[in-house]
Parts: structure tokens; sequence; C-alpha cells
């Protein structure tokens, strides 16, 4: 009984040090599952605009951009395979010890900072496809809120963060 209590404490201590979703991880997730949808939209009057439309993108700038999307989505999901065991081995530790695992602590890092290096190496290939001035457009319009609109419908008022 005391290890079970002792490992539900240590749930919450290690949930928070795993590595956030940032706001264009969050979008090339975005792309990629809509880039899976092959029907059209549903012709409704509050149906949201394709991501190609809203950027105003060719379609083979829109490829350009899935094709990055879909290389760091696979990239950022092998770096963060191996957070659960890591979770579960601090709890362990913890249970063991009563103390957080600087070993987890290190490894949540070295994840963080590997998810940080392959982002922005998806950023320099988005602007090696899409060039320059195109690629300074889209970083405009996503730095001004641009992918936080609705991307499916029916769309909310107000976007959820």
């Amino acid at each position: 009984m005391r290890y079970a209590a002792l490992l539900f404490l240590a749930a919450g201590a290690f949930a928070q040090n795993l590595p956030d979703t940032t706001p264009l991880e969050s979008f090339f997730r975005t792309v990629d599952s809509r880039s899976r949808i092959t029907e059209a939209p549903p012709a409704i009057s509050d149906a949201p605009p394709t991501v190609q439309a809203a950027l105003g993108f060719s379609d083979a700038e829109m490829r350009s951009l899935t094709a990055v999307a879909k290389a760091f989505l696979n990239r950022a999901s092998s770096l963060r395979a191996s957070s659960g065991e890591i979770v579960f081995q601090a709890r362990l530790d913890f249970a063991e010890t009563g103390k957080e695992s600087e070993t987890a602590k290190r490894q949540f890092k070295q994840m963080e900072a590997g998810l940080a290096e392959a982002l922005t190496q998806a950023a320099n290939q988005l602007r090696i496809a899409l060039g320059d001035e195109r690629y300074r457009n889209f970083d405009a319009w996503f730095q001004a809120g641009g992918a936080t609109g609705c991307w499916v419908a029916p769309c909310n008022p107000t976007p959820r963060r």
C-alpha cells in the first residue's frame, strides 16, 4: 500500500516534466491530419478554410509543407517514444528513494533539446522549400496567430488554445 501511495504522489511531479507541444508542432499536426482528408469540406457557410486556402499556397508549396510536417512528426514521435518508460522508471525510483530522479530530468531535457533541434530543422527545410519571401509570409501569418484559427467545422466563435 505504501508503494501505491508513493507512486500516486509521484505521478503529478513527473507529468509536468514532459516536453510541451509548441504551436508550430501543433500546426504541423493539423497540416498532417488535414492532408489525410481526401473529400471536399462540407458545403456549409461556417466551414473553415483549408490550410492551403488560408495560407494562399500553391499545390507544390502545400506538398512541401505537408512533407516537412510529416517528417517532423515522425521525428518527434520517435523522440517521445521513450517518455512512458522514463516516467515509469522515475516513479519506481521515487517509490524506492523518495526523491525525484535526476536521470529522468536529464532524459527529459535531452528529449526537449532533440525536439527543439528537429523543429529548427523542419523550419529550415520549409524555408528552403518555399523560398525566403514565401517563408517570411508564412512566418508572419503564423506569428500573427493564423495557426490558431478553426480548421474543422463547426467552428467556435473563439478558438480554443
